[in-house]
C-alpha cells in the first residue's frame, strides 16, 4: 500500500491489533439505536512511511462513511470532570502566549465547548467560535454560550478571519491532513497561529503504548511528518511541545513567542525507527501480562477506565477472563449507567468502592495519579490490590488503615 500523503512505497509495518470499531461507552438506550457495524471488532493495520513519517491505517471507503456517522450522531465524549480539566489546563498553560489577547479564536472539534469556556474564563477574548459536527456536542456548547458552527472543517460557514485556530485530538481523525492544515492557514489572519494537539506517537512507540491506536485514529503524526508537511505548505515558524502522551504543535508564517524557524528544527528519526521493529512484540507482551494477571486473580475485580484505552483491552479479552470482571468504574460520573457495545456490565461511579468488597482494581487509563487520589478520598474499608497498565503492568496495594497506596515489589 502506498502512503496516502507522499505516495511512497517505502512503508514499514507498524502495528496490527483487533480493535473495536466503537471503543467508547454509551447509554443502553443509545446502544439500541446504533448500526450493527459499530458493534464489530476488526483487525486494524497501521503502516509507517519512512519517507515522510506518516503513520496510517488501512481503511475501506465504507469505513470512512461509518466514521462520519459516528462523528455526527454517536460521538458522546461526555463533558468536564476534574481529570479532563487537568488536560485542558495544561494545554492552556503552554499555549497561553498564542491565545491571550487575541480578537477571534476558533476551535475545530470543540465538542461540548469545555476548552472554549475555559478560554473565556481565563483570557481576554472578544470572539470565540466552535466548529463541531456532533449535534449533541454543539447543543451542549451553545448552552455554555459558545457560538458553534455545526459542520466538519473546512466549512464555508466560517467567514471571519481568525487570529488563532485550535484543534485538540482532531487531526488524527482526518484522512486528508494536508487540506485540513492548508484550510486552517487560509482561515487565519496574516499573523495568525495554528495550534494542534494530537497523540504523541513518538512517545507511544518508545514506551510501547498502544493507546493512540483505534478505529477513529486513521492517521498518527510523528514529529517527522509534522515538519515534512509544514515545510511543504510553506510554514516558516514552529514550536513543538511534548507532554508525554500528547504533542502540541503551534505554527505561523511569522515569528511569535517561543517559535523558531522551521528550517532550524532537526529531527533524528533513527531512534524512532530503532524501536519500530520491537513495538508489536512489546505491545503483545504487555497485553499477555494483563491477561495472565487477570487469570491469576481470585476475588472481586473492577476495571477503572471507560474510555477507548479500556475499551480496546476489554474487547480483546477472552470470555473466561471477561467473566472475572464484576465492575467497570469511571471517574466521570456522567458515564454512570453507560456500557461498552461489546460488554454488558454498566459503568459505575467511584463510590461503588463503598460497601462492595472489591479486592482488585485494574486501571485502564492514563490518569493513574488522579485515580489514586480519588481512591484515597473515598477511603474504602477493604484492602485493594491496584494494577496500573498504561505503560507497564505495575502492582500497588491500598491499605485502608493508613489510606496509603504503596507499590508492591515485583
Amino acid at each position: 500500500m502506498h502512503c496516502p500523503h507522499c505516495s511512497s512505497a517505502s512503508n514499514k509495518v507498524f502495528f496490527t491489533r483487533s480493535i473495536p470499531i466503537y471503543p467508547f461507552t454509551v447509554s443502553p438506550e443509545t446502544a439500541l439505536t446504533m448500526p450493527n457495524e459499530l458493534t464489530q471488532v476488526i483487525e486494524l493495520n497501521y503502516l509507517y512511511c519512512s519517507q515522510c513519517g506518516l503513520v496510517y491505517s488501512h481503511l475501506r471507503p465504507q469505513d470512512h462513511e461509518l466514521l462520519n456517522t459516528i462523528y455526527e450522531k454517536f460521538y458522546f465524549y461526555i463533558s468536564r470532570t476534574n481529570i479532563i480539566d487537568y488536560e485542558l489546563s495544561s494545554f492552556l498553560d503552554v499555549t497561553a502566549q498564542w491565545i491571550n489577547h487575541k480578537s477571534t479564536v476558533a476551535e475545530i472539534g470543540c465538542y461540548d465547548g469545555s476548552l472554549l469556556a475555559l478560554i473565556r474564563e481565563r483570557f481576554d477574548i472578544s470572539n470565540l467560535i466552535g466548529i463541531e459536527p456532533s449535534r449533541k456536542g454543539g447543543e451542549t456548547a451553545r448552552e455554555r454560550g459558545i457560538t458553534v458552527i455545526t459542520d466538519f472543517f473546512p466549512t464555508n460557514q466560517l467567514v471571519t478571519k481568525c487570529d488563532t485556530i485550535i484543534s485538540r485530538h482532531v487531526i488524527e481523525h482526518i484522512s486528508d491532513i494536508k487540506t485540513f492544515l492548508v484550510s486552517q492557514f487560509k482561515a487565519i489572519s496574516d499573523d495568525g497561529i495554528v495550534i494542534c494537539e494530537t497523540p504523541n506517537v513518538d512517545w507511544a512507540l518508545i514506551h510501547g503504548s498502544d493507546k493512540p491506536f483505534h478505529f477513529q485514529h486513521i492517521t498518527l503524526l510523528t514529529k517527522q511528518y509534522f515538519l515534512t508537511l509544514l515545510k511543504e505548505i510553506g510554514v516558516k515558524f514552529v514550536s513543538i511541545i511534548e507532554l508525554d502522551y500528547r504533542i502540541i504543535v503551534a505554527a505561523s508564517h511569522i515569528p511569535h513567542t517561543k517559535m523558531v524557524p522551521i528550517e532550524t528544527v532537526i529531527q533524528d528519526n533513527n531512534l524512532f525507527i530503532s524501536h519500530l521493529t520491537s513495538f508489536q512484540n512489546r505491545v503483545d507482551t504487555h497485553f499477555l501480562r494483563v491477561k495472565n494477571l487477570l487469570d491469576q486473580i481470585n476475588g472481586s475485580v473492577a476495571i477503572w477506565g471507560a474510555g477507548s484505552f479500556g475499551g480496546n483491552i476489554v474487547a480483546n479479552l477472552p470470555l473466561n477472563l471477561l467473566q472475572k470482571i464484576d465492575y467497570i468504574i469511571d471517574s466521570d460520573t456522567s458515564k454512570e449507567g453507560y456500557k461498552f457495545l461489546f460488554f454488558d456490565i454498566l459503568v459505575s461511579s467511584p463510590h461503588v468502592l463503598i460497601n462492595n468488597d472489591i479486592t482488585h482494581i485494574l486501571i485502564m487509563s492514563t490518569y493513574e495519579k488522579e485515580i489514586f487520589e480519588v481512591i484515597q478520598q473515598i477511603s474504602p474499608s477493604q484492602s485493594i490490590m491496584i494494577v496500573t497498565m498504561y505503560t507497564d503492568v505495575v502492582l500497588y496495594q491500598y491499605h485502608p488503615d493508613s489510606k496509603q497506596i504503596i507499590r508492591v515489589s515485583q
